[in-house]
């Protein structure tokens, strides 16, 4: 997979939005760098990307072309953000306190097969916030890009569905 592209072939919509929105842009925080976030999911795959490298390149090279496109879903989350009004800030906040994102939210890499179930259990919860967030969501523009990051999440567990099969069989 080390050529092949980890995202779909469609453009992405322009990330703004329609007017100035803290309440979604807050609610938009969480997904940018929250705990489970467009940054946990580049940092964590970067990092299996990195210890895989000697023993699993071809698996490795597919974690970090995955990693590039969660970089993109990344920026598009922040220039939302900042559409919105919002400081895209490293961390998610609540009305109280701001909670820093910190390395501890990335994954780490032990069994290949448990690694590899764990980021298809990410991508399906990715999918999942970010369509419980277009229930919330009215703006066009912003559901626009949410609706285009869906669909790469959902490429992205089709890539690592493969690649479980694929452990699993070995395996057997």
């Amino acid at each position: 997979m080390k050529d092949s592209n980890c995202r779909l072939d469609l453009p992405y919509p322009e990330a703004s939005a329609s007017k100035e929105n803290s309440e979604l842009a807050s609610r938009l925080s969480a997904l940018y760098a929250g705990r489970y976030s467009e940054l946990s999911a580049l940092a964590g795959y970067t990092y299996q990307h990195l210890v895989l490298k000697d023993k699993y390149s071809y698996i490795a090279d597919t974690l970090e072309c995955l990693s590039i496109t969660e970089m993109k879903h990344f920026e598009l989350l922040g220039k939302l953000i900042v559409s919105l009004g919002g400081d895209p800030l490293i961390g998610e906040t609540d009305r109280r306190r701001l909670y820093y994102w910190n390395g501890s939210y990335a994954e780490s890499a032990s069994r290949l097969d448990r690694v590899i179930a764990d980021d298809i259990r990410n991508e399906r919860r990715a999918v999942a916030d970010y369509s419980a967030f277009l229930n919330y969501s009215e703006d066009p523009g912003v559901n626009a890009v949410i609706e285009r990051i869906i669909k790469d999440e959902e490429h992205h567990i089709e890539i690592l569905s493969d690649i479980y099969d694929e452990i699993k069989g070995k395996t057997r």
